[in-house]
């Protein structure tokens, strides 16, 4: 199974999405509403805006987290095939991101943890970017940003720091 994805053959994102659906079904079939904790103040706000909105199905919910992983896992894909992180393209880090999250009940389930793994991977994205950049100012703003709005969703991810 791994040598379908140590290529770029077209049909590995349809074999990803095949796997995600399977790996997920257990959490899709007992679907739960998104949970918000008091230090949580954005989420909480960004919640009820969304609940507002698209209403309480909690299937919907669970279906738009396993949409959200497979969509982190084709950007965390881009980003290692963008900046060579491998000698040649490959979408093994997609599915290893996404067998990853099968573990993490965080990122089963639409969650704060769930969109800050999207800030964090744009300040991946960012950070690797500085080295070509000509204008370093404009992209350092915006790392800033992003990790402002990363602690603002959920203040223990301020720990992030260290990783920069």
């Amino acid at each position: 199974m791994l040598k379908l994805f140590k290529n770029q053959n077209p049909y590995a994102i349809i074999i990803l999405l095949i796997l995600t659906l399977v790996l997920k079904f257990n959490v899709l079939s007992h679907a739960v509403l998104p949970q918000m904790e008091p230090h949580q103040v954005l989420w909480g706000i960004f919640l009820r805006k969304f609940m507002d909105i698209f209403g309480g199905g909690s299937f919907f919910y669970t279906f738009l987290a396993t949409l959200n992983v497979i969509g982190q896992a084709l950007y965390l894909n881009y980003i290692t095939n963008k900046y060579h992180f491998f000698s040649k393209r490959t979408y093994l880090p997609a599915y290893t991101y996404i067998l990853a999250s099968s573990l993490l009940p965080e990122w089963s389930l639409f969650s704060a943890e769930l969109l800050n793994n999207w800030l964090f991977l744009g300040l991946i994205n960012l950070v690797y970017s500085t080295y070509a950049d000509q204008h370093a100012r404009k992209t350092l703003f915006n790392i800033g940003c992003l990790y402002t709005l990363l602690f603002l969703l959920s203040f223990p991810d301020v720990f992030f720091i260290f990783f920069f």
